[in-house]
């Protein structure tokens, strides 16, 4: 049997290809899946199979895609189309540098006078920008605005009380009153479902 297995990481995004069945005579496709995702829980994992029997079996990390051998060109036309469509990045000048940062990669948001400042798994940037205009580049629905100076991703919420949101960075950030009620039914909605 051939290994058909890649791992790209680019700005912490990370894309798995594994097949279903064969990595080595130690670990299969799956059980290295789920190794991965204890360490990288938001990388993608695509499955490459010739046998459909094991798609089941993996249903339980909920894969990004399966990619059968038999139909590979076509599966992997599909997948970049998905990809491309799950994937949102924007371009900031930071320091007379263009930085490209995905923005599921974002913590959260702040805005200081003209600048804006941006937190995420790799570290910070400092532009001038105003959060208005940043909000609508954003394709990214899991970011919300809760402040009139702050904008956090949902997915890295630790804790929340009545006046505080506690990221996992243990950043706490205050909730504005005029933001307070809809951050209530919007952070519902995305504990129910995962995502907005």
């Amino acid at each position: 049997l051939m290994r058909l297995s890649h791992v790209t990481k680019k700005s912490c995004s990370i894309v798995s290809f594994e097949d279903i069945w064969y990595l080595s005579k130690s670990i299969n496709g799956i059980d290295f899946s789920i190794k991965l995702k204890k360490r990288f829980p938001k990388a993608l994992i695509v499955f490459v199979t010739m046998n459909n029997n094991f798609v089941h079996k993996s249903m339980e990390l909920q894969p990004f895609y399966f990619i059968r051998k038999d139909h590979l060109n076509e599966d992997m036309s599909i997948f970049f189309k998905m990809f491309k469509e799950n994937t949102s990045f924007i371009v900031i000048n930071a320091r007379e540098k263009h930085v490209r940062i995905n923005t599921s990669d974002i913590i959260y948001i702040e805005a200081d006078g003209h600048y804006l400042k941006i937190v995420t798994l790799d570290g910070e940037y400092k532009f001038k920008e105003k959060i208005k205009e940043l909000k609508t580049q954003l394709n990214n629905n899991n970011i919300i605005q809760v402040h009139r100076s702050y904008l956090i991703n949902l997915d890295f919420v630790y804790d929340v009380n009545s006046k505080f949101i506690i990221l996992r960075n243990k950043k706490e950030i205050n909730i504005g009153k005029t933001y307070k009620k809809k951050f209530k039914l919007t952070y519902q909605d995305y504990l129910l479902n995962g995502s907005l």
